[in-house]
């Protein structure tokens, strides 16, 4: 059991530096370098250097040699999305074209993933710091006054602060757990929470509508990199699905019912002008990318978009993520500050509410 908890560790630690390995590969397959000759090469340097990598690369290795396949040698120990675009190439006896792919989806995922953290770590830190001045002015603060003025004399927000602080310090077992629950919620909601209450959460609520914008982020790339491989649109969602989450899967059968049932990919205008519904707008795509992907259907370059969307255009797809991004950093942003800017006018504004209560009091 230990030494397959420690196996994973280091399975986890190479996932973080996979780039440099698939790198190495394509260098050593451009050069006609055999797959199991790099394989086994890879795994001897790493033994010899007392690498903490060495029994992953050695596994991979014995794997291969047993006459399994390199996706299926990289099971457990390859993320699963790596392990998609590895096999879309070895269907087309291209695994090089799948390394590449599996690489670029690593690459700009990262990339996805360092917008986020850049846009929302400034809102996030705010909330904190609104919530930790709540407390401060509700545990300290106010008290201090209460003597002398009632708290219904005192600003709006100090009215606020006062009992939110002092019921969640006499109760910080419950805050904790109700806590605790909620943080559970949330991360089982992102995952498999599905229909008309999770599309409403994917607009309006974070963490959900961040998610959403990775995940399909992340779909669109997968999308171009098998399409390029030669895999059917149809084929590519029966592959993903296998290995989505339940929030994911709810979209992509949703996708697959709509071509059985004959629906175009995209929706539009059709030929006596009424709207129809495309296979692909399930509300997982973002409007822009549905429209841009509509524009190339009525060019009739769908395929060409389908190929490229994801991939070289991978900078439009940022540029989709960062625009829906930026507006939720900024809503919180707001929320965050006005209530810091509640407390400091309160505080302001509090001589002369302390000096109106003295001389009312005194009539």
């Amino acid at each position: 059991m230990l030494d397959r908890f420690i196996f994973q560790l280091r399975s986890i630690f190479f996932r973080s530096k996979v780039d440099q390995f698939f790198g190495e590969l394509i260098q050593q397959l451009e050069l006609s370098v055999v797959l199991g000759r790099f394989m086994k090469s890879r795994s001897a340097a790493a033994q010899s250097q007392g690498s903490f990598l060495a029994p992953v690369y050695t596994e991979m290795a014995d794997r291969f040699a047993d006459g399994r396949s390199f996706s299926d040698s990289g099971e457990g120990i390859l993320s699963n999305l790596n392990i998609l675009m590895i096999q879309a190439g070895e269907r087309v006896n291209n695994v090089i074209e799948g390394v590449r792919t599996a690489r670029f989806l690593n690459q700009s995922m990262a990339r996805i993933n360092a917008l986020i953290f850049q846009t929302l770590w400034w809102p996030v830190t705010m909330i904190f710091i609104a919530a930790a001045a709540t407390f401060f002015f509700g545990l300290t603060i106010v008290p201090e006054f209460i003597g002398l003025i009632p708290l219904s004399g005192l600003g709006t927000s100090y009215q606020f602060a006062m009992p939110v602080a002092t019921w969640s310090n006499d109760h910080v077992w419950v805050v904790l757990i109700l806590a605790t629950a909620l943080s559970y919620a949330v991360w089982w909601g992102l995952f498999n929470l599905t229909g008309s209450a999770r599309a409403i959460l994917d607009l309006f609520v974070p963490p959900f509508n961040i998610f959403r914008l990775k995940k399909a982020g992340e779909l669109l790339i997968i999308f171009s990199g098998l399409i390029r491989n030669g895999v059917q649109i149809d084929e590519v969602l029966s592959i993903v699905i296998e290995r989505e989450c339940k929030y994911m899967r709810w979209h992509l059968e949703l996708m697959r019912e709509r071509i059985a049932d004959g629906f175009p990919l995209v929706g539009g205008l059709d030929a006596d002008g009424q709207v129809t519904v495309g296979a692909l707008d399930t509300g997982l795509l973002p409007s822009p990318v549905i429209e841009q992907l509509m524009s190339f259907n009525n060019s009739g370059k769908l395929e060409y978009a389908m190929q490229r969307i994801g991939f070289e255009n991978v900078d439009d797809l940022l540029l989709v993520v960062k625009i829906n991004v930026v507006l939720i950093a900024n809503v919180i942003k707001v929320i965050g500050m006005s209530v810091v800017g509640w407390l400091v006018y309160d505080t302001l504004t509090l001589s002369t509410k302390l000096m109106a209560f003295s001389q009312s009091t005194q009539f």
